[in-house]
């Protein structure tokens, strides 16, 4: 939020409005939402219980959100749909284009035994818990610019587990850090998998986010950092034993 600010102000924005909301907009603002809201609080107790898997849960979330657009707001016309769909299509295309692309490098880096060399490696560089993790960091988030999350995950994830788990890190945290430091990864250029989803969303090309993007990496990478060498952020949650 704060990065955002900053460049809100830096490419001097405007206001879309110069007064402030009454309590009896936001009240109005808040009963309009309430619906919508529902969306992501189904999704979430969805996966949280185990009722639905990832996958499944994106399919609620389209089909709810269909239904409130048709029954509830009726402003999702015949119309409407058809360029929805034609759009989502356009941009999907995209996306597996992309996708196609880092199978095949991962495909060849398997092939070569990369991840057993790079577990060896790993092994070399760092024994403690702390340096085994901010190398895996490191390592996870460059491979993550070139390969998409699910094919990086299964190829690296194992082999991952066993330095972690030799050198002493908790499970918890070793996943949380390595799921994190993949996904930022593809946001980060050259391929910048999440960024071409939403570049084809706003309608903008992908290398309008090149000058910006970096100090959003910072702050993401800072955050894994810190997530690292203070695992308390990550593993006090799971720890309380709520979700069991």
């Amino acid at each position: 939020m704060a990065i955002t600010h900053y460049w809100v102000l830096r490419r001097g924005y405007g206001r879309l409005r110069t007064t402030r909301a009454s309590l009896a907009e936001v009240a109005r603002g808040a009963w309009s939402a309430a619906p919508v809201l529902l969306i992501p609080a189904v999704v979430v107790v969805g996966l949280v219980g185990g009722v639905v898997t990832p996958t499944e849960a994106g399919v609620l979330a389209c089909a709810g959100a269909l239904i409130l657009s048709v029954v509830v707001y009726r402003e999702l016309t015949l119309k409407g749909f058809a360029e929805a769909v034609k759009r989502a299509a356009r941009t999907t295309t995209v996306i597996w284009a992309v996708i196609a692309a880092s199978n095949v490098f991962s495909e060849l880096l398997v092939r070569n035994l990369f991840a057993e060399r790079l577990i060896e490696g790993v092994s070399a560089v760092a024994s403690s818990a702390t340096g085994v993790l901010l190398v895996i960091t490191g390592m996870v988030f460059l491979l993550g610019m070139f390969i998409d999350t699910t094919p990086l995950l299964i190829m690296m994830a194992q082999p991952l587990h066993e330095a972690g788990m030799a050198a002493g890190v908790d499970p918890v945290h070793l996943g949380v850090v390595l799921v994190t430091a993949a996904l930022i990864g593809t946001v980060s250029p050259p391929v910048s998998l999440l960024l071409c989803l939403n570049c084809g969303i706003a309608g903008i090309p992908l290398s309008a986010t090149f000058r910006v993007i970096w100090s959003y990496l910072a702050v993401m990478l800072g955050v894994v950092v810190l997530c690292i060498l203070v695992p308390g952020f990550v593993t006090w949650l799971p720890a309380q034993g709520w979700f069991e």
